[in-house]
């Protein structure tokens, strides 16, 4: 006998124009009967219990229900996203925001750079920073909670090197996956293989030019970008999944071609992201253009024929509060862009993880808001393609999040002019739809 489960909790967009299911970079449109499906995968029934459950709830034939939620699996578990255990296995199947989805870990604001784009303004390191008993104390709240993946961030993390090893141990042990976030400076082979011993799954290397000249003088160490190759390649020797994640402003924005051409060298996946107006990044001078930020979504979206090209679906609001960040304090902030007092969620040391997910008023206001409550998105024609922006720009700019994103909308706008004239076919289509 198998029983058949989600692997992880999935996610279920719910928006005035469809259900959609969210599956990494994928998405697919889903109606109840598939949610019902999802619902049942828990890890506690077998396939025949759910052909029967479904086949009495809607009043179907078993053997009709039987073909239809066949199909349905059958994709779900080529997409990795079901499974079937020989034991009862219970879980959560679709995620209900009773508790974070994921959780973002500044163990120290003490850094070995300065950036001068840094979100958290990290160099020295805070007051009365949590002891390892505090940070035990949040990881067993963490894992009960099956809250996953845990990252592993700073400052840089790798300063507190023990601090993070017996950290990722610990998640690794209990069945969750720990993430590093690093500038690579102090990680050299034998780091790299007690990282891989601890269980480390995946680390991030940031890299913030193609060359020396550049990447040294954004964050602010000589010699950091040879460090940081150093890092990168004593990673792979350890058979670590490393990527790079680069950080685009205007002192480096002719480089993103060159950073991702050397990542291909590497052979090394790149994320880049649009440096934010939070902390030390909220300087005219570093921030992008709308026609800046345009051409680096087009370059990271567009295919071999030079199309541009994207899953599209309605977007009413951003995902802010399924992955929070807490402070090296032990404060809670809905997400990494949203790190004001007003928005401040509650502290560890006060009260537990969960005690916060229930009693936050604020985090529950934060649930609902969406599209339709943002002035003046409400009543734009974009406003189904980018749900109203990213809230932390919102608020860094307004001391709200009921207002637009001002930094990104005029981009959106060249975006969606971009992608109708030059999308591929279903890209076009997807989005006029979502702006008629």
């Amino acid at each position: 006998m198998s029983y058949i489960k989600v692997k992880e909790q999935v996610f279920i967009r719910n928006t005035s124009k469809g259900d959609f299911l969210l599956l990494g970079s994928a998405i697919f449109g889903v109606d109840k009967i598939a949610q019902a499906v999802l619902e049942l995968c828990d890890g506690t029934r077998t396939f025949e219990d759910v052909v029967r459950i479904l086949a009495e709830r809607f009043s179907e034939p078993e053997k009709d229900v039987e073909e239809a939620v066949s199909s349905f699996v059958k994709i779900l578990e080529g997409e990795g996203v079901l499974a079937f255990t020989e034991n009862p296995s219970p879980i959560d199947p679709i995620y209900d925001y009773s508790r974070p989805s994921s959780i973002n870990i500044e163990i120290t604001y003490l850094c070995n750079e300065y950036c001068n784009f840094c979100a958290s303004n990290a160099g020295v390191p805070q007051e009365n920073e949590l002891t390892l008993k505090e940070i035990d104390n949040l990881l067993d709240e963490v894992i009960s909670s099956r809250i996953n993946p845990v990252t592993i961030t700073g400052g840089e993390p790798l300063l507190k090197k023990d601090l993070v090893l017996h950290m990722t141990e610990k998640v690794y042990n209990a069945g969750l996956e720990p993430n590093l976030l690093t500038n690579g400076v102090l990680v050299d082979k034998s780091l790299a293989r007690q990282l891989k011993e601890a269980g480390i799954q995946s680390v991030q290397v940031s890299l913030d030019g193609a060359c020396p000249e550049t990447h040294d003088v954004i964050r602010g160490r000589k010699g950091g970008f040879k460090k940081a190759l150093k890092g990168i390649e004593a990673l792979r020797e350890a058979s670590i999944e490393v990527s790079i994640s680069s950080v685009l402003t205007r002192e480096n924005f002719d480089e993103m071609k060159a950073i991702y051409n050397l990542g291909e060298a590497l052979e090394v996946p790149v994320t880049s992201a649009d440096v934010s107006p939070i902390g030390r990044g909220f300087d005219k001078a570093l921030l992008l253009t709308p026609q800046q930020m345009c051409e680096h979504f087009c370059y990271t979206h567009e295919t071999d024929e030079r199309e541009v090209s994207m899953l599209a679906m309605p977007r009413e609001r951003c995902s802010i509060g399924t992955s929070p960040v807490v402070t090296p304090v032990g404060d809670v902030y809905p997400c990494m862009l949203t790190k004001y007092e007003p928005l401040k969620l509650g502290n560890i040391r006060k009260s537990t993880l969960q005690e916060i997910w229930q009693n936050s008023d604020l985090l529950q206001e934060l649930y609902t808001l969406n599209v339709h409550k943002i002035e003046p998105c409400k009543t734009c024609k974009n406003r189904f393609f980018c749900g109203g922006g990213c809230r932390g720009h919102a608020f860094a700019y307004h001391q709200t999040v009921y207002k637009n994103d001002p930094y990104r909308c005029p981009a959106t706008t060249l975006i969606i002019k971009e992608i109708l004239k030059r999308g591929d076919g279903e890209t076009k289509r997807e989005v006029l739809e979502l702006i008629q």
